[in-house]
């Protein structure tokens, strides 16, 4: 939002609109670097708690390559599902 200040001379009865500065960028500063599981790199916020969601699995070996997936991804093991909750 776009505020304007009207400023009249009393002179010349010249209206002139002085708009305010720019506000300063946000910032963001790191607090604490947190370790994490392996594919720990979603997250959700309660926004009321500040508490932090990470949803991540225990990872076996990849398949072995082949033509179409030369660079496979590692298999979730199953049953190994967590959330990993990061409170203030």
């Amino acid at each position: 939002m776009v505020l304007a200040v009207v400023v009249w001379q009393a002179a010349a009865f010249a209206q002139q609109a002085s708009p305010p500065p720019p506000p300063p960028p946000p910032t963001n500063t790191i607090v604490e670097n947190v370790p994490t599981e392996l594919g720990a790199r979603t997250m959700a916020l309660d926004e009321k708690t500040h508490a932090l969601f990470l949803p991540t699995a225990k990872f076996g070996s990849p398949p072995a390559p082949t033509p179409d997936r030369p660079r496979p991804r590692p298999t979730i093991l199953p049953d190994s599902f967590e959330v990993i909750e990061v409170a203030p």
